[in-house]
């Protein structure tokens, strides 16, 4: 399984701009930014939430509430107990449902 390195959005928070009052926006802005303008084909496995939460320096919660929002736009997807994956680029063009494939 391909997985989508903490690096990787290590070299991109030049892109985030966290605003105070509203970090939950900033950071699903940013993702869904990164994951849609990628070139990442397939499935990725996405850093764990802490190590995300560590990296931009917001609570967990913060960083979980993120990626259910992108899970409810189609971005991403969790499995139980394996992790959070990003959806196909090809799927998300197409609009196709992510979960369909899983």
């Amino acid at each position: 399984m391909d997985k989508i390195e903490l690096s990787y959005f290590q070299k991109n928070l030049d892109k985030l701009k966290l605003e105070d009052n509203k970090k939950l926006l900033s950071i699903t802005s940013w993702f869904e930014y990164l994951l849609t303008n990628s070139n990442l084909k397939g499935k990725f496995l996405m850093p764990k939430k802490a190590d995300m939460a560590k990296l931009l320096h917001v609570g967990l919660g913060t960083v979980q509430n993120a990626y259910r929002l992108l899970e409810d736009k189609g971005l991403l997807i969790s499995k139980q107990c394996v992790g959070t994956f990003s959806c196909r680029s090809e799927e998300r063009r197409v609009g196709k449902e992510c979960r369909s494939r899983w």
